[in-house]
C-alpha cells in the first residue's frame, strides 16, 4: 500500500523536473476558468439589463384598444375618462393611428401617422435620437422616426 509520503512525492516530481511545463500548465488552466467564469457573468448581467428593461419599463404597463372588426367604437374623452376611473388605472394617454400617404418632392411613401399627447412618450418609451420631442402647447409639432428619414 502507497503511503500519503510516497503519493506527495510523486505527484509533485513534476513541479522538479519541469517547472516551466507545470506553471504553464497551472496558468492555462485559470485563464480558461476566468474566461468561462466572465463569459457567464456577462451573459447573466445583460440578460438581467434587459429583462429590467423591458419587464419594468413603462411600455408594458399600457392597455391598447383597438377596434373589433365588426363594429365602430368612438374614444372621446367622455371614454378617455372611462378608463382613467377605473381602479389601479393612474394614467390614460390617448393615442389615434391613420395610415397614410406622404410626398415629399416626387417620392411618395406610406407611413403609420400616430398622434399624441406629449405625455404618451413615455409611455410608449419614445426617445430622441436627435433635437427634442415637444411639449404641451406645442401643437404644431411633429416627431419624424429615423424610417421615414431613410425613406425620404
Amino acid at each position: 500500500m502507497i503511503r500519503v509520503q510516497d503519493s506527495l512525492k510523486l505527484s509533485t516530481r513534476m513541479f522538479k523536473t519541469r517547472p516551466a511545463r507545470t506553471w504553464l500548465t497551472i496558468l492555462g488552466i485559470g485563464v480558461g476558468i476566468a474566461a468561462v467564469v466572465v463569459l457567464v457573468g456577462l451573459g447573466y448581467g445583460l440578460q438581467g439589463v434587459l429583462l429590467e428593461k423591458i419587464v419594468f419599463g413603462e411600455a408594458l404597463l399600457s392597455l391598447n384598444v383597438g377596434t373589433p372588426p365588426s363594429k365602430v367604437v368612438i374614444i372621446d374623452d367622455e371614454m378617455v375618462q372611462e378608463f382613467y376611473d377605473l381602479d389601479n388605472v393612474e394614467a390614460v394617454e390617448p393615442m389615434a393611428s391613420f395610415t397614410s400617404l406622404v410626398t415629399v418632392d416626387d417620392l411618395t411613401g406610406s407611413v403609420m401617422l400616430q398622434g399624441a399627447n406629449p405625455a404618451y412618450f413615455n409611455y410608449a418609451g419614445v426617445i430622441a435620437a436627435e433635437g427634442e420631442l415637444y411639449t404641451e402647447g406645442q401643437d404644431d409639432s411633429i416627431v419624424i422616426s429615423a424610417a421615414v428619414l431613410k425613406l425620404f
